[in-house]
Parts: C-alpha cells; sequence; structure tokens
C-alpha cells in the first residue's frame, strides 16, 4: 500500500500558499522560522497517522470518483498525471515557486497553504491545506487553544501568541510519487477546481468514451454536457471507471429501453433525447437500477451514489 509518508523521517523544504490572482490560482513560497518548519512536521506526520489508521479500515484505498458524493470522512486517492488536480500536479512538481511576502496581507484571496518536505529516500512529499482557518481569522480573534498561532515578522513568518493566520493540527492532500492521498475529498475539490477541471475535459472524455461507444451520435450529448456540471461529473466518471469499455449496442438499446430513455436508431447510430441525455448517462454510469419485490411489479430508482456490491453465496 502506497502511504504518503512510511516513516518518520522527513525534511522540510519549504511552506507557501495558493492565491486567487483575477482569473488564476498562483502558489509562492514563504520563508518560515524553525519553530514553524516544527509545527508543519507535526501536522505532516499527524496526517500521516490518520492515513495510516484510515488505509488499515478500508483495507484498499478507493480511487477518487468525480460522480460520487463523498462523504467529509473518506479517503479516496487520484493519479497525479491522469484525470483532474492539474493544480495539484503543478504545485507538487514546481522547482521555483516565487517568493512572497505580502500575500498574507490579503487573506480573503488565499485558498490553501501547504508545506513539501522530503523523505529518508529523497522523495517528495507535498501536503496541502484548504485555507479555512485563515479567511476565518481576519475579523475576529483566536479563541481556539489547540491552533498555532502565527505573524509574518520581518521575511519571515514565526509564532507568537497574538493570532494573525493559524495554522490546522493536519493537512487535506497528500502528493507523494504519483499519488494524490485525499483526506478529505471536498477540500480537494475545492483546491483543485474540480468542477471547473471536469467541465473543460468534456471534449476529451467525450473523445475517449465516443471511441467506445461508436454507435452513439455524440455531438447532442457534448452540447448539453459542456455547460452542465452534474452531466460533466457523470461523464467523467464513465470514462474515469472505464463503463464504456465493451458496451454492446443491443445491451445499450435495451437497458435504455428497460429504464425509458427515449433515443431513436437511425442508420445505425443512436441519437438520444435531449430529455433523457441525463438518464442516458446515468445508465452508462450504472446509477439507474431496477429491484422487484413485489411479484409482478419491478421498481425502478436512481442512485445518488453508487458502489460494487458482491453478495454472499
Amino acid at each position: 500500500m502506497n502511504l504518503p509518508v512510511e516513516n518518520t523521517s522527513i525534511r522540510f523544504l519549504d511552506f507557501g500558499f495558493g492565491r486567487d490572482v483575477v482569473a488564476a490560482r498562483n502558489f509562492s513560497v514563504l520563508p518560515v522560522d524553525p519553530e514553524v518548519q516544527g509545527e508543519l512536521s507535526e501536522m505532516a506526520l499527524t496526517t500521516n497517522k490518520e492515513a495510516i489508521r484510515r488505509a488499515q479500515i478500508l483495507g484498499t484505498v478507493p480511487f477518487y470518483d468525480p460522480s460520487e458524493k463523498h462523504s467529509p470522512g473518506d479517503y479516496v486517492q487520484q493519479d497525479l498525471h491522469s484525470g483532474g488536480g492539474s493544480l495539484v500536479r503543478d504545485l507538487h512538481t514546481a522547482s521555483n515557486l516565487p517568493s512572497d511576502t505580502e500575500g498574507l496581507q490579503e487573506l480573503e484571496n488565499v485558498f490553501s497553504y501547504f508545506a513539501r518536505f522530503e523523505d529518508s529516500e529523497s522523495n517528495r512529499m507535498t501536503f496541502i491545506k484548504r485555507a479555512s482557518q485563515f479567511k476565518s481569522l481576519r475579523n475576529r480573534k483566536l479563541l481556539e487553544s489547540n491552533l498555532t498561532d502565527t505573524r509574518l515578522i520581518g521575511d519571515q513568518l514565526k509564532l507568537v501568541s497574538t493570532p494573525v493566520v493559524a495554522l490546522d493540527s493536519d493537512f487535506d492532500l497528500v502528493v507523494k510519487d504519483s499519488t494524490i492521498h485525499i483526506l478529505s475529498p471536498s477540500s480537494f475539490e475545492s483546491i483543485a477546481r474540480m468542477r471547473e477541471e471536469i467541465l473543460k475535459a468534456v471534449p476529451a472524455n467525450i473523445g475517449i468514451v465516443s471511441k467506445d461507444i461508436p454507435f452513439v451520435r455524440w455531438g447532442t450529448i457534448e452540447q448539453y454536457t459542456k455547460s452542465r456540471p452534474k452531466a460533466a461529473r457523470f461523464l467523467a466518471s464513465i470514462k474515469s471507471q472505464g463503463f464504456s469499455e465493451g458496451v454492446s449496442k443491443a445491451a445499450l438499446k435495451r437497458a435504455c429501453e428497460r429504464f425509458g430513455v427515449a433515443l431513436s436508431d437511425e442508420c445505425g447510430q443512436i441519437e438520444v433525447d435531449p430529455a433523457s441525455i441525463m438518464d442516458f448517462l446515468g445508465v452508462l454510469d450504472r446509477r439507474i437500477f431496477e429491484i422487484e419485490l413485489v411479484e409482478g411489479d419491478p421498481e425502478f430508482y436512481k442512485a445518488p451514489s453508487r458502489s460494487p456490491f458482491v453478495g454472499s453465496s
């Protein structure tokens, strides 16, 4: 199991924050004194312990599914080089981030902070936190005694008794090797701007899925999906889960007929009625199902969340 940190020997590299600048998101570094470095290291090791605890419970850490409604305590993973999360990938692989000693003066624009480390084998690890504490401290006094207080003094961030910004007790994301370890799916979606990324990926996802299912006219579906986040999430899930692979035309038509998806078949090509596109994507994403507990009276449901189920034999 590829856990974020497999030992307690880590070396601090740098600390920084992500800031919204006009329509873009930028990352920059900020020098911090040894005491803050120690606090960040403790946060990293606490995060690792939590990842190990959750991984032991799960057995196998599932992959992030863009169409799932993940719970706050879910632990999922994402491949660094495929799918969404390009902002996280860019931060992890960046070699020369600019220094910014004034960015924390505008806390309302700070969306995350991060710390990067190396393990004993010189593997880089990036720990990222959504900056909710930064923003919440802007117009109020710090009351929580368990938070660490920090202040920008000169060109370094230092620990002080009067708070300006607050560090948390752990991180939301850990990047190591080719894996993003996601301990807070909602924070990952916010930091990585997954909503925007998923919408932007619609043409590429259509291109992949259409190769697996060439007997469907995807043009109307693409136009519909490009402006609808939920439909784009279903499409991204179909692509990432490989749900379009091996789909037969006859089986797809039977399923659509069974679940009331309006379509036509002209010249060997399936055309989906615009009013049925969400249900069509739901069929492909395995979110529409049937159960018959009353003889002769089947029931049909749409699932807001789904996972494979293996019954007992």
